[in-house]
């Protein structure tokens, strides 16, 4: 078959395929990093990467909105449809001159594209988005991308002031310090007219970066700052009035940088706080699960694609609360910690508690299945 991609497939591709890529990128790259995706340097990288993602953005959204929807996406029939009108020579209506064929093909197309495209592709791009911001929040919060190079930012200043450079391992005699820093205190080195220099030191607080150059400084902002002056054999030193004192890089020669790290007690506060988020959160989305199931069930609401789970909204209310009970403590096995906070701590239940559960859980399954099949 030949096939000629004209401006219909271009379409197609841009709004469906790279702007939900890019719309992900843009989140995952947020904050500091929101520079790192830019269209003005590299566009075909970009257009690659985007393309790329949105595919995954698109089928993984297409997949989860078939599971709960009762009106199933086809892509295989979409893009079938799709060629034979808009791309392939020998099917597509551009290319006769029969006007009322044209017209055919465009009947009710505006209708479609309120009730149907529309509402399609906002819900792809605001998928795109919030994946692309949790995947960056879960990068960050476990530090993958002081891990992995596949997953560092481009962004080489944000190592360097926030501290996670000294956690980089680059070959084997790199010292690698895991502790957390707590501030950075900075001394700047700017130099003046002629050949003269001046020292600022003082709190990190922020930085700039150029729009076409993630790599390239443009500011640094420093609280309580301090200027310090060479006079004769001895410097002196007068602090500068105000809250944040901004420097341009152009006239930087070099920045000293000195980390304050948190103490141990910080640092088990800090993890047990992470930890604790983490698990709440997690706990609360399952029970956010188990009350969508139970009102589903309950009032008889139809929100999977599933003839099985079609099957359980006709059963006695009885077997709706056997299931329930069954699929409550099946929940549970996802979440095997406890919160102690006496001690700070997370902990694991136990192997042996675990087992039980496991097997508990393999025997309700197979009541659930009974009760389903019968």
């Amino acid at each position: 078959m030949e096939v000629s991609v004209g401006l219909y497939a271009l379409i197609f591709i841009f709004f469906f395929l790279v702007i939900p890529g890019y719309i992900a990128r843009r989140a995952y790259c947020n904050g500091e990093f929101s520079k790192q995706v830019n269209w003005n340097t590299n566009v075909l990288a970009n257009f690659i990467s985007s393309l790329f993602i949105g595919i995954l953005v698109t089928l993984t959204f297409t997949s989860i909105f078939n599971l709960f929807s009762h009106t199933v996406i086809n892509i295989d029939a979409a893009l079938n449809k799709f060629d034979s009108y808009f791309i392939s020579s020998d099917n597509s209506p551009l290319n006769h001159n029969d006007n009322s064929s044209l017209n055919a093909k465009f009947t009710g197309f505006t209708k479609n594209v309120y009730k149907i495209y529309l509402p399609f592709i906002c819900s792809v791009y605001l998928f795109a988005a919030i994946v692309g911001f949790f995947m960056n929040r879960i990068v960050l919060s476990f530090g993958l991308d002081v891990r992995f190079k596949l997953l560092r930012f481009a962004n080489n200043w944000y190592y360097l002031f926030s501290g996670k450079i000294l956690q980089i391992r680059k070959d084997s005699s790199t010292i690698n310090i895991n502790k957390k820093v707590k501030y950075t205190y900075l001394d700047v080195l700017v130099a003046e007219k002629g050949e003269e220099t001046t020292l600022y030191s003082g709190l990190f607080a922020n930085y700039d970066v150029s729009f076409s150059d993630i790599n390239k400084l443009e500011k640094i902002y420093l609280a309580k700052a301090t200027r310090w002056k060479k006079t004769g054999d001895s410097y002196t030193s007068r602090n500068i009035p105000g809250d944040i004192f901004a420097i341009m890089a152009d006239k930087i020669l070099n920045i000293n940088c000195t980390y304050v790290f948190y103490n141990d007690n910080e640092i088990k506060d800090k993890k047990f706080n992470r930890q604790k988020r983490l698990l709440v959160s997690f706990k609360i989305l399952i029970v956010l699960f188990f009350l969508t199931i139970c009102l589903s069930l309950l009032f008889s609401f139809n929100i999977f694609n599933s003839p099985d789970y079609l099957y359980l909204l006709y059963k006695p209310l009885i077997v709706k609360i056997v299931i329930l009970f069954n699929l409550n403590f099946m929940l549970g096995l996802l979440t095997p910690f406890e919160i102690n906070y006496s001690h700070k701590k997370i902990f694991f239940i136990g192997w042996s508690s675990l087992i039980y559960r496991i097997i508990g859980t393999i025997v309700l399954v197979g009541i659930i299945f009974y009760i389903i099949r019968h």
